[in-house]
């Protein structure tokens, strides 16, 4: 590469020199004036991975799973009448997961292939889905009784039931944190809760 497309930037007591490059030329073709962002569900892979969109929550009639390159390249699109979704993310093998208020999962291939489809047990399809935050290979849901289940793998579909964090109201936030796995499975991931009091609480196994 010829020197004159690097430039220098300082940094510290000395100077960087760096070059902007062309990686790929973006194509998306989104109107966010008529169809704002936010309206959207979404999810995207790390390391300019796919994205997927779905407007609102699924939940009105003529909702469409649309998913995209990192660049904006359409890759598939459906008409989604699966219902409500809490949450969308990915598997490790890049597939796309949907969880629904219903308890159901659905995981979809990049072509929009229905790969898997299955329950997270009989407390979730009871009381239905409130909150659900995505692991590396696994997710975590509350549900609307506020109690707490572990989807470990995706592959294997292994449920751990979490303790009761014996809430009287809605969290406002929830995330996880991943521990290392042990030598026969994965370990439960500790799950912190943002209550209404402002406390925080750090539920494990």
């Amino acid at each position: 590469m010829e020197a004159a497309s690097w430039s220098r930037l300082k940094h510290g007591d000395g100077e960087r020199c760096y070059s902007r490059r062309t990686m790929c030329p973006m194509c998306w073709a989104l109107d966010a004036k008529s169809s704002p962002l936010q309206h959207f569900t979404s999810a995207v892979m790390p390391c300019g991975g796919p994205l997927a969109m779905l407007h609102g929550d699924g939940g009105m009639r003529g909702s469409r799973m649309q998913v995209f390159t990192g660049a904006g390249g359409l890759l598939s699109a459906w008409d989604w009448d699966y219902g409500r979704v809490r949450k969308l993310g990915w598997t490790p093998a890049s597939e796309l997961v949907s969880v629904l208020e219903t308890g159901r999962v659905m995981v979809w291939s990049l072509q929009g292939a229905r790969v898997a489809d299955f329950g997270l047990g009989q407390a979730c399809e009871q009381q239905g889905v409130l909150m659900c935050e995505f692991l590396t290979d696994g997710l975590v849901v509350l549900t609307s009784a506020f109690q707490l289940v572990a989807l470990l793998s995706f592959s294997h579909q292994r449920l751990v039931p979490l303790p009761d964090p014996r809430l009287s109201s809605p969290p406002s936030a929830m995330c996880c944190l991943e521990r290392p796995a042990s030598e026969r499975s994965p370990r439960s991931p500790e799950v912190l809760l943002a209550t209404a009091s402002k406390t925080i609480l750090r539920v494990d196994e």
